[in-house]
């Protein structure tokens, strides 16, 4: 965007006015603000900037002093850096300040006549640079900021002094807002008076500096003066010095050939030591044979001790667990006696209750009787006592055929119960033989050398392998298995074996396939179903296939582990492939921890949980019991174990197969045992069962002939009441003869109760007791494997004490015969390297110390040396008075010495005069610069009141130099009778306030001798009335200054203020630029 002033040219009151040097001609700015390009040509006297607010007119006063080198900050812009006057989107601006080089004053006038150029380019990734050039750039060259500098100096261009370049927030700062500090301020910069009282500063510090040097130097001539003294005493001491060098030669020369007595000494007790050695070497290899012999013996018996012990342990586990089996079935067989007892003694009172009742009920009806016989005839009596009889046989029978078909029944369901015990028995023993056939052919297998990793996983694992590889391009991704192919135990890990392929899932998970696609997943299982059959089950149906992406290896974070005592699968294996790494850590086996024993795995666990509060869950397997899993969840989570789903481990991650097939041994032996007992226990419940079938057939004969014997007397005694009549009587007799019907069935029922009672308690009585003999027999057998096992113990302990000694005393002996060695060596080098030393060394000490000479008090070469040492330190410390310099050394240093002295007292005098001579300089010159600030500040106060005087007020200006700080009053005019002087600017109007700022900063211009001024919105808060007469002030002071240019900017339209002066200003109007 182009803009350029819009009125009258260069002249100014109808006169010429010369353009002097350093007066601008031109602003030209591009990038710069919100300008994309401005160029502004300015009179050389007087301009007013006219624009609305947000045109730009601002940016002008920033490029001007920005332009001429002056800090960013000095624009009044909250920044530190020009990058941030850029405008935005582009990176890099330039403004182009053009200067009047002409007259006398001009500057550089042969490179640059009429015109100078100061061009500064400013980047916002990096400093910019500046340039000097002609108007029409027929000439230009790099600059510096230093030339730019030399050359407002030149001109007397002062950009960033408020009172030559007023902008809005300077004004703000000083005039509008501005306290008493802020104001005296304005005056010295208005004045120059700032720049010496800088330098009044910086005489002072130095003044202050110097007196703290000659101080310094006062101190340390009473030194110098010290050190002069002790050369003199140095010189005068070091004659002594001779005689004590002569005595330190001659102690030299007996020490050099002591040294060599030494080494002939030393050699030859070297000798002895090295044949004492070799008599003690072969002394101490017969030794160490013997121990190894010894320590060979002592590992093979405590080898064979470890595998009797596990064996012991095992088969201990094992009885143990049969042992609370039994003791269970007989709690269980006890409370079911104890139960039978309490529903025998229940029928036994229910059974007396009724009998009492019965013979109540007979003794009335026989009462009833008699008085029937009384009142009636005989014969009917005796029909009645026959009836009586008949029912009473009746009732008899009647009882003894519900107590034979109650034990028919139950003898039917302990028939029953025996019958399915026998039927469980036999489905034990089946699968107990089913297990021993396994181990068998496990054991052969292993026996026969041809297992290896994957058959024992299964048979047709080998088979599966073959096939995936031969049919490898039908997959899209190599299927990954199985998973027991990549898992290998760690070294020394074998007696974790089993514990960790349980961890892993058995032979199941160990056989584990991963593939990363479902059609990867139906060829491998196609693949599996055309295997060739074998004895096992077929792996098709066994198969076990896990999907998941083919990734690199997981990375195992390192965090605190939860158990740290203990190891978790991953701490025991190396797994070879990284997909497989993937899909057993996917089976958290870096969280499954391994634990000697349940004890152990319950204290840690309740450890853990009590340190973490709970929240969480950990899980391991015991590595002495049949790898039982335990784990422990929180908060509020019980422990908890269990026999894993899947089965013990086979040995498939085995890698010493005679460890595995004594392994599998030992289970066949347990096996075995476990098929004879089941065996055993399959006959018995199948002899019980038979016995308790004879039993019910006896008793339903018996119940057959009490149910016909019932029949015939129940007939007998319908045929008597089809023949008797009814009276009175008879119905009260026929009554109680009910009665007693009723009392006889309940004795039955009690009866047949009791009886079932008594059936199921003796049924109980052999198992009960068949279980006591076997809990003994169980207890005995643990307690003399578990007598052998303490025995074992005892004999392990102490073969490994024995071998822990054996193994000492070795490491003793191979110790002493390695020192014994290596010291034969040293002393076999030491005396090779005495006698090279002395072939060279007395030729050495014969030309260095002469003839050869003995001690004739017989002293050693330490007392030696320590009577040289006590010389030496003695002329050391002679030597050290005088720097260790001879006597001529000593004579200049004495008189090198005393004429530094005496010059540096001259130098310290000349410092003193020069002191005194410039704090007398400092305190003219401090007086001057206070007497010129009074001057000045009069000046100022004098102008102040003569411009408000023009509108009819009065004011003076009241400075305290002591304290630097300048403050306005202010008298209104008449027109306000009640007015008064004031000090506040608040008091004042906007237009008052702004015309007193303007007068304020007129009647400092008086002190500023700048080529130009620039005042930024001079206008502010005033009304048409003040504005015109700020106006007419500004332009009487133009024309009272011929010499200076004026830039005024405003947000007004100046064309009413000025329409009756004969000949306008320029006027440049700002367009819109947003």
């Amino acid at each position: 965007k182009f803009t350029k002033g819009l009125s009258t040219p260069g002249e100014h009151a109808g006169k010429s006015v010369g353009e002097h040097a350093g007066v601008i001609r031109s602003i030209v700015v591009e990038n710069f603000m919100n300008h994309t390009h401005l160029r502004i040509d300015l009179d050389p006297h007087v301009n007013f900037i006219v624009g609305m607010n947000g045109s730009g007119k601002s940016a002008i006063v920033a490029s001007l002093i920005a332009g001429l080198g002056e800090k960013a900050s000095s624009t009044g812009r909250n920044t530190k850096g020009h990058a941030s006057l850029i405008k935005h989107g582009c990176d890099s601006a330039l403004i182009q300040i053009h200067l009047a080089n002409e007259g006398k004053d001009a500057f550089k006038a042969d490179e640059f006549p009429e015109t100078v150029v100061v061009e500064h380019r400013l980047e916002r990734a990096g400093g910019g640079g500046y340039k000097l050039s002609t108007a029409d750039g027929s000439y230009s060259r790099k600059s510096s900021k230093r030339e730019v500098e030399e050359l407002c100096n030149h001109f007397n261009i002062q950009a960033a002094n408020p009172c030559a370049v007023l902008t809005q927030e300077a004004a703000k700062k000083f005039l509008h807002q501005g306290n008493e500090d802020n104001l005296y301020a304005f005056f010295l910069q208005a004045a120059n008076l700032h720049c010496v009282r800088e330098d009044l500063a910086s005489t002072r510090g130095q003044c202050e500096e110097m007196k703290v040097k000659i101080a310094t130097a006062e101190d340390g001539m009473s030194a110098l003066e010290e050190q002069a003294k002790q050369a003199q005493e140095e010189y005068e001491g070091a004659i002594a010095l001779k005689k004590l060098n002569e005595k330190l030669n001659e102690l030299t020369r007996l020490v050099g050939w002591a040294e060599v007595d030494y080494k002939e000494h030393k050699i030859a007790s070297l000798e002895q030591e090295v044949a004492a050695i070799d008599e003690q070497s072969g002394n101490c290899e017969a030794k160490l044979e013997e121990a190894e012999s010894t320590i060979r013996s002592l590992e093979e018996r405590q080898r064979q001790a470890d595998q009797q012990r596990t064996a012991l342990c095992e088969k201990l586990n094992e009885i143990g667990a049969m042992g609370k089996e039994e003791k269970r079935r007989l709690r269980a067989a006890q409370e079911r006696q104890r139960q039978a007892a309490d529903r025998i003694a229940s029928a036994e009172n229910s059974l007396g209750q009724v009998r009492c009742e019965l013979t109540q009920s007979e003794k009335r009806l026989e009462r009833k009787l008699k008085d029937l016989e009384r009142n009636q005839q005989e014969a009917r009596a005796k029909e009645e006592r026959a009836k009586n009889t008949l029912e009473l046989q009746l009732a008899e029978l009647k009882t003894s055929l519900d107590g034979h078909a109650s034990r028919v029944d139950a003898l039917k369901a302990q028939t029953d119960a025996a019958n399915e015990a026998r039927d469980n028995a036999a489905a034990v023993a089946s699968r107990c033989s089913q297990k021993l056939n396994e181990s068998r052919d496990e054991l052969r297998r292993l026996q026969s050398n041809n297992s290896d990793s994957l058959s024992r996983i299964h048979p047709q694992m080998p088979q599966l392998v073959e096939a995936m590889e031969r049919s490898s391009s039908q997959f899209r991704s190599m299927p990954v298995g199985p998973l027991g192919k990549f898992v290998k135990l760690n070294d020394n890990q074998e007696r974790f074996s089993n514990v960790i392929e349980t961890a892993l899932g058995g032979d199941r998970g160990l056989g584990t396939f991963v593939v990363s696609c479902k059609e990867d997943e139906e060829i491998l299982r196609r693949l599996a179903q055309n295997l060739h059959r074998t004895n096992a089950p077929p792996l098709a149906s066994l198969l076990n296939v896990t999907r998941r992406p083919l990734e690199k290896r997981f990375v195992v974070g390192r965090q605190e582990k939860q158990l740290p005592d203990f190891p978790t699968v991953l701490d025991l294996v190396t797994i070879s492939d990284d997909t497989a790494f993937n899909a057993v850590v996917d089976r958290n086996a870096e969280t499954t921890y391994i634990f000697p024993s349940e004890d152990v795995a319950q204290q840690a666990l309740d450890k853990w949980k009590a340190q973490s509060r709970g929240y969480g869950q950990v899980m391991g397997y015991c590595a002495d019991t049949n790898a039982k899993k335990f784990q422990r969840k929180g908060p509020g989570g019980d422990f908890s174990g269990r026999e894993p789903s899947y089965g013990r481990g086979r040995g498939i991650l085995t890698r010493d197969t005679r460890l595995l097939v004594d392994q599998k041994q030992m289970e066949l032996d347990v096996a075995t045992e476990e098929f004879n007992r089941a065996k055993f226990s399959a006959e018995e419940k199948r002899r019980a069962a038979a016995e308790l079938g004879s039993m019910q057939l006896a008793e339903r004969k018996q119940l057959k002939a009490a149910t016909e014997s019932h029949s015939k007397v129940r007939s007998e005694l319908q045929r008597l009441s089809a023949t008797t009549g009814h009276d009175m009587y008879e119905q009260e007799i026929e009554q109680l003869r009910s009665d007693v019907r009723d009392c006889h069935a309940r004795v039955q029922c009690c009866a047949a109760e009791h009886a079932a009672a008594v059936a199921a308690s003796q049924v109980e009585e052999p198992d009960i007791a068949a279980n006591s003999a076997r809990t003994a027999q169980l207890k005995t057998q643990f307690e003399s494997v578990n007598a052998a096992y303490e025995l074992k113990k005892q004999e392990q302990d102490a073969i490994a004490g024995t071998l822990r000694r054996a193994t000492s005393d070795r490491r003793g002996l191979m110790k002493t015969r390695d020192s014994s060695a290596h010291t034969r060596k040293q002393h076999l080098a030491a005396i090779d390297k005495l006698k090279r030393e002395l072939v060279d060394f007395i030729p050495q000490q014969l030309a260095r110390l002469g003839e050869r000479v003995a001690d004739p008090q017989k002293r050693t070469v330490q007392e030696l040396e320590s009577e040289r040492d006590k010389a030496k330190k003695r002329v050391r410390k002679q030597e050290a008075k005088h720097g260790g310099r001879n006597l001529n050394e000593l004579q200049q240093f004495a008189e090198v010495t005393a004429r530094k002295l005496k010059e540096k007292k001259e130098d310290l005098q000349c410092c003193q005069t020069t002191l005194v001579e410039l704090d007398q300089a400092f305190k003219a010159r401090y007086k001057n610069w206070k007497k010129t600030c009074k001057l000045k500040g009069k000046q100022a106060a004098q102008d102040f009141n003569v411009r408000l005087s023009r509108k009819g007020h009065a004011g003076t200006l009241h400075f305290s130099h002591e304290d630097e700080k300048l403050s306005l009053e202010v008298t209104r005019n008449s027109q306000d009778t009640g007015s008064a002087a004031t000090t506040d600017a608040r008091n004042l109007s906007g237009g008052e306030r702004s015309y007193t700022t303007l007068a304020f900063e007129l009647s400092m211009w008086e002190f500023c001798e700048t080529p130009f001024r620039v005042l930024d919105e001079f206008d502010v808060y005033m009304d048409d009335t003040y504005r015109q007469i700020a106006v007419d002030t500004l332009l009487k002071l133009c024309d009272q200054q011929q010499n200076h240019q004026f830039i005024f900017i405003t947000p007004q339209d100046m064309h009413p203020f000025l329409r009756e002066r004969e000949h306008q200003p320029r006027i440049v109007r700002m367009e819109k630029v947003r």
